[in-house]
């Protein structure tokens, strides 16, 4: 349950987190690239850290995540630059500001008193998966990022968002974009009629796993289907 790191500029594996107390181990991680380490306890207790930055060696001083309510724990978290969410034990989310320079913000009141099953951020919006298989978007909407929410989908299985862009997979194994970045809006037609069953993204690229074990991909300088090399017969990727 220790945490290691390793990190351009650093030749040797670094404890950027130090041992957790006897009896307790980490059990989720979650980083933002020069901004933000944060790290949940099997305890239950969040612990946040600033990266060192061979660039910038002047620590920022980060604002403490509020603690979880009395008698839960944190069981996730999720960091974002400066921010994160932690999900408890009885499936709500927190949220804190952690830059000592902005006031602590609220939770999305789009998400106060809701159940969640998984979260996705992007660069300034985010998607929450509901423990009823719905989907709240929250944040900035200046790309169309919330445009899921016009979509009469009952029931969601996964979600992801990065950069502007938002991607949803329904249960039935069809995908929906909302990807400025990628020049993608509404479903996805599948390339085989065989059903999706997992989707990642980055900023420039969408990659979305097929039942059959083969993987479909978006991106590239004319945005256009990338095939992946296929699998042999026989097997495929999971």
């Amino acid at each position: 349950g220790q945490i290691y790191e390793w990190r351009y500029g650093m030749p040797e594996q670094g404890l950027n987190f130090e041992a957790p107390p006897p009896d307790t181990h980490y059990v989720d991680i979650s980083i933002h690239p020069s901004e933000t380490y944060a790290a949940v306890r099997s305890d239950g207790q969040m612990v946040i850290k600033r990266p060192f930055n061979i660039h910038n060696p002047i620590p920022i001083t980060l604002q403490p995540f509020p603690p979880p309510a009395p008698g839960r724990g944190y069981v996730r978290v999720w960091a974002r630059g400066l921010d994160a969410f932690a999900l408890q034990d009885d499936g709500l989310l927190v949220h804190g500001d952690l830059s000592a320079y902005a006031p602590q913000q609220s939770m999305p009141p789009e998400l106060v008193g809701k159940p969640v099953k998984e979260l996705a951020l992007g660069a300034s919006h985010g998607l929450a998966l509901l423990e009823d298989r719905t989907i709240v978007v929250f944040g900035d909407n200046s790309r169309g990022q919330h445009n899921v929410s016009d979509t009469h989908i009952p029931q969601w299985s996964q979600i992801a968002a990065c950069g502007d862009n938002s991607f949803a997979l329904t249960t039935t194994g069809q995908v929906y974009a909302w990807a400025p970045d990628l020049q993608l809006n509404g479903a996805i037609p599948t390339t085989s009629g065989t059903p999706y069953v997992r989707i990642s993204c980055s900023r420039s690229c969408l990659a979305v796993l097929r039942a059959d074990g083969q993987i479909d991909s978006w991106g590239g300088s004319d945005r256009r289907i990338d095939r992946i090399p296929p699998m042999p017969a026989g097997s495929g990727f999971t």
